[in-house]
């Protein structure tokens, strides 16, 4: 099969822009001299084609002219830019997944090349000089093709087994083993008989289950997966993951699992741009959409229980345009509020938090590059009607902190009692 008829097509392509280290004077003049190198290698080569008896020294001189024009240019750029652009990167083209095509006249043997075990016919070539065929046509007096077969319905998903976990001597309980424990110790209390009572549509929903949650979203109804844990009665935590994790990321189990073994009710969910397998974000209304769902099942399953809002980042911003839009909760909660991208502290997203009336607790790192400067963070925390800042000394925006390695699960399960402290209950 001729290579040229075969094509590598990337779908969904981006462009992502990797940060390669942090730019300085020093650095930019540096990065101006190996460009400006280039530029006295040229001017030399157009002297000596002009004269090829040009002395070496004269040579060498128009290399270091261009060496001293590329350190100039790239200094003078730098201190342009420099408030808005301190950092060097690196730009390149990325693919969610590629797919392999070959030309209509090459497809049988491709199949076969393949080992398919049928070869389908080669369709004919497009005629591109044919006005397109939209549908099928369906000569006068010619009969209807049967419709196509409905697609089965898939079943929800089953809940998780719940089992009572033997920790072996001398080791830690994994989360797993804590949230079974959780359970199974207090399923004879009155507040869990009756969390487990109320199901979401009419159907109960055992401890510890994975669960759907319908969402009503602009373009239509679609569902998010989510698992609930319920406590004691005395609150519900509906927690949001961030803009590039999922609900099952271990920074999110460790901070619910540490929750549930205080009594609180957890529901870790998904946004349903996560569920379509998209890597980006979609439209703040479906993130707004899913948390007025997520809430309204919370309530669904305890209508006593208070209900506290949190999210990581992009999940706790999200939460918190849906309360100033009007959805009502007891409490907000910001495990690293995203103040503004990176480095572009001109554009602030605080619009929205002086609208906000419920207690709201921002979890915040003193290292985190999404709230620099912090005099511009506090003001903006300044201008809400009920808030609390929680500082955690040297952590980043995933709460890591520099020279301290410690699994994600075990930062997540450590912010707990800063949260559990602050609900109050």
């Amino acid at each position: 099969m001729p290579a040229r008829d075969i094509a590598i097509v990337g779908q969904s392509v981006r462009t992502v822009e990797r940060v390669t280290g942090k730019l300085g004077y020093a650095a930019a003049a540096r990065s101006g001299a190996i460009n400006g190198v280039l530029i006295g290698l040229f001017l030399s080569a157009i002297l000596v084609l002009g004269n090829p008896e040009v002395p070496i020294q004269l040579f060498v001189g128009f290399v270091f002219i261009g060496v001293a024009v590329g350190m100039i240019l790239s200094l003078v750029t730098y201190a342009i830019v420099r408030r808005r652009r301190d950092f060097a990167s690196v730009t390149q083209f990325a693919a969610d997944h590629y797919e392999v095509t070959v030309l209509a006249a090459s497809l049988a043997k491709a199949r076969q090349v393949l080992g398919a075990a049928r070869v389908a016919p080669v369709r004919p070539p497009v005629n591109l000089d044919e006005p397109p065929k939209y549908g099928e046509r369906i000569a006068p007096g010619a009969t209807a093709p049967a419709p196509a077969p409905e697609e089965p319905v898939i079943p929800p998903r089953p809940a998780d087994p719940v089992a009572e976990p033997v920790a072996e001597p001398g080791t830690e309980p994994t989360p797993e083993a804590g949230d079974a424990a959780e359970s199974t110790d207090s399923d004879s209390t009155p507040a869990r008989l009756a969390s487990r009572a109320a199901g979401h549509d009419g159907d109960a929903v055992p401890a510890r289950a994975m669960t759907d949650i319908r969402v009503e979203l602009p373009t239509g109804t679609t569902t998010v997966s989510a698992d609930w844990s319920p406590g004691d009665g005395r609150a519900i935590v509906a927690v949001a993951h961030g803009a590039g994790t999922g609900k099952d990321h271990p920074f999110l189990t460790g901070f619910t699992d540490a929750l549930g073994e205080r009594g609180f009710s957890t529901l870790r969910f998904n946004f349903p741009y996560v569920e379509q397998g998209r890597r980006m974000p979609g439209p703040a209304a479906h993130a707004i959409a899913t948390w007025n769902a997520v809430v309204a099942f919370a309530r669904a399953h305890d209508a006593e229980a208070p209900v506290w809002a949190a999210g990581k980042s992009y999940g706790g911003r999200m939460a918190s345009m849906a309360v100033a839009d009007g959805l009502e909760v007891d409490g907000l909660v910001y495990l690293g509020y995203p103040l503004h991208p990176p480095g572009r502290p001109e554009k602030p997203r605080v619009e929205h938090l002086p609208a906000i009336d419920v207690p709201q607790l921002f979890v915040e790192g003193t290292n985190d590059p999404f709230i620099q400067p912090i005099p511009q963070f506090q003001e903006a925390v300044a201008s809400c009607r009920d808030a609390r800042v929680e500082w955690i000394e040297g952590a980043g925006h995933t709460f890591e902190v520099k020279g301290r390695k410690r699994p994600a699960a075990e930062i997540g399960a450590s912010l707990a009692p800063v949260v559990a402290a602050f609900i109050g209950l």
